[in-house]
Formats: C-alpha cells, structure tokens, sequence
C-alpha cells in the first residue's frame, strides 16, 4: 500500500506525460514537495487504496510544466509599445527610441508583472536573455528555474575585449544578486551583430566551460541577404547606427553556416526563430554538428515580420524543438500555450504529443533540467492542465487555457 499522508490524487480526461504514451483517464499522485510519487491508468488505480486523499477531478489534459527557452524578461515594460507587423529592422529602430524612456521602479514593476504571469502560465523554467541587470533581484526570489544568457552586441573588432570584459562584470553582478538563478552564458546576439573576433572569444569561452549557447537565427530574410550580398534592411539598420561596412566581407552563403564556424560544435546550441531557415540551412546544420536544437517562438514572428517559419522542415527534428515567447515588447503576453495554438493553427506536421514536448523534455533536455520535462517517479516538473480540449481530436482550441495546478 502506498504512504498516502500529505499526498494530491490529481485525474483527467488524459495524462501526457510525455516520456510515454499519453493516459486516457490517468491518475497522477504527488507529494507535498510536488514530486512524482506515481502515475497510474484506471486499471491500476483501481487495485490502490486511496480512500484517504481527496480525489481532484479536472476535464482536460494534464501535462508537466513548461520550459520557456527564449525570454527577453527585461523588455515586459515595452508591452503595447512598439509598433507591429514591421520588419525586424523597423522592430528595433522603434524600440531603440523608447527603451531608454522609463523609470527604474517602472521597469521592476513590470519585470515582476510579467514574471508572475510566466508563472501562473505554467511555466516552470527559462531560458532568459540578459543585457543588463534589471531581472536579477525578480530572479534571485523566483520560484521559477532560469538559465541567463548574457548577450552581446558589437560588430567591430576593435571593440571586441572591450565588450566581453563589460559581460563578464555583469556575470559577478548576477552570481552575487540572482541567488539560485545565477547560471548563464555568454552569447552573441544575432549572425549580423557580432564580430567575428568577438564570435571568436565567446566560441572559446563557451568551449573552456562546457556552457550552453543560444543565438537568435534568421529571424528576418534581409539576414540572409546581408551575409550573400551586403544589402537589404539589415545592411541599412546597420549603418544608421553609425557602423562602418567597410572592413566586413559577405559570405555569400546564408547567415547561420556563415557564423556557426564561430562557434564550438560539441556545445549545446539553441538557434531561436528560424523564421527563414531553409532546407539546406538544416542539412548544413546536421552535418556540422549534433548538438542543435531549434526555438520556435511564432508570436513573436507574427509580431515583428508577420511571417512564420516552415514548420514542415522541421518535422524530422521533434526532439531538438523547443519553444519560447520572446518578450513582451515582441508579444501580448507570455503563454507557451498561446505559442503552441499558433503552432497547430499553421501546420498538421505536430501531434498534440509533439507539441507537449517541445513545451517541456526537449527544454529540459536542452537545458539538462533533469528534474522537469516529464512525469517521471522522483521528478518534480510541475503540473498544468490545459482546459476547453477537443478531446476527441486531441486538439487545442483557441479558447484553450492553462492553470497552473502544482
């Protein structure tokens, strides 16, 4: 018999605990810590005893907590600010005018806002970009797991060491502030705003200690027209802010195999939107190295360039998917949930199974969260149900929502 003091008996229409086969009327039973004590379908629970904790009964599908792998959680005070449907460059032309227009506390407040409504989204893990400290005293009393990636912008050589010293001051600034929270990275930005002797510097920090890397790829096509031809909005943007093209030769290839060169291949790599990656960008990746994953975060695309990745070219790369929400100055708000209707709403290439995973092993996996992912004896990843299912398709419906259930 099963130790039943200080336990939740917790059953639905269906249980997806993602490392099996999803369980029609499963039981799930946690102990006060939220760990996984058992997972149980009709047939075993009914040889249990159970009698002395209280049965909660919810119509919908329960699956563990989901892992955000792409969040720019210091943005959440830009929410309805910056103008949509753009364009990548027009994005940051806009938000380069307001991001400087706000109080401290006014940041904090809205850090801690949105923080809360991770949270109360499901959301148990992220993977946070950084490129000041304004999230770290939210971070260091969070109840949610993050991973930092410290960020870095600089496309000229000559200040390469300049900019890499300035990350590692802020890397002491989060150790000593974020608590718990104060794993990190250090990572470029994006192909087009890095130098590739500062490439070369975070490839051989991130290679020393075996740190993990992300890199927002492709997110826009003039990327990819930059790193062939030295054109388009890129190019532009670029040298309204005053650099000097003169010194960088285009590749003539695509942005993504033009700079992963830069980048150790035995380290885990998180390449996020991937809104104009290619077939051939995937075929390039699979021979350079096994250790990508992909980030979708199709919110976001919707919201700066109205356009979505192919997701059918990634249907043979299920466990190396992962999903994020970008940030709020890029998004209405930040629900995994909302980014996985998207999803389903623009292609049948992903079962509900597939969908759940991304939003929660194949994060953890990246990550190496052993503790989250799945519903597993000893893990505690969390709980979620998702209610206002179409059960019998398994399908998400745009009324579906999420509640936070341990």
């Amino acid at each position: 018999m099963i130790q039943t003091d200080f336990m939740r008996l917790i059953t639905a229409d269906y249980i997806f605990p993602i490392s099996e086969d999803p369980i029609n009327n499963g039981y799930i039973l946690i102990n006060h810590d939220g760990e996984i004590v058992s997972l149980l379908n009709e047939a075993e629970f009914s040889k249990e005893n159970f009698e002395n904790i209280p049965l909660e009964k919810h119509h919908g599908i329960i699956c563990p907590g989901f892992v955000n792998s792409h969040c720019h959680l210091e943005l959440s005070y830009l929410k309805n600010l910056v103008p949509q449907k753009k364009g990548l460059a027009g994005f940051v032309r806009d938000l380069q005018k307001i991001r400087n227009q706000h109080s401290e506390k006014e940041i904090l407040l809205a850090i801690e806002k949105a923080e809360q409504q991770m949270y109360d989204n499901g959301i148990v893990a992220v993977g946070d970009i950084c490129n000041g400290n304004s999230s770290f005293s939210t971070k260091a009393k969070s109840k949610i797991k993050y991973y930092n990636f410290l960020e870095l912008f600089g496309f000229e050589n000559d200040k390469a060491d300049e900019i890499y010293n300035r990350a590692l001051l802020l890397s002491d600034e989060l150790v000593k502030t974020a608590g718990l929270n104060a794993d990190y990275s250090i990572i470029p930005h994006s192909p087009y705003s890095v130098s590739d002797k500062l490439f070369k510097k975070i490839g051989e920090s991130c290679y020393a200690k075996g740190n993990i890397i992300s890199i927002h790829n492709q997110e826009t096509k003039d990327e990819n027209t930059l790193f062939k031809s030295k054109s388009g909005e890129i190019a532009q943007m670029l040298l309204s802010f005053g650099l000097n093209l003169d010194q960088w030769n285009p590749s003539g290839f695509n942005s993504m195999p033009s700079v992963m060169v830069h980048l150790p291949k035995c380290n885990k790599t998180l390449l996020v939107h991937n809104t104009f990656t290619n077939k051939e960008d995937i075929e390039w990746v699979n021979n350079y190295s096994k250790m990508i994953w992909w980030c979708f975060c199709p919110n976001a695309n919707l919201y700066i360039e109205n356009a979505l990745p192919d997701f059918s070219i990634f249907k043979n790369l299920k466990n190396r998917l992962t999903i994020g929400t970008d940030s709020l100055a890029s998004n209405h708000n930040l629900s995994i949930l909302e980014e996985l209707k998207t999803i389903q709403n623009n292609t049948n290439f992903f079962s509900m199974d597939d969908l759940l995973k991304m939003a929660t092993q194949n994060g953890a996996d990246f990550f190496d969260y052993k503790e989250l992912g799945s519903f597993e004896k000893g893990k505690k990843p969390g709980v979620n149900l998702i209610s206002n299912v179409d059960l019998k398709g398994l399908k998400l419906r745009p009324e579906s929502a999420i509640k936070k259930l341990v």
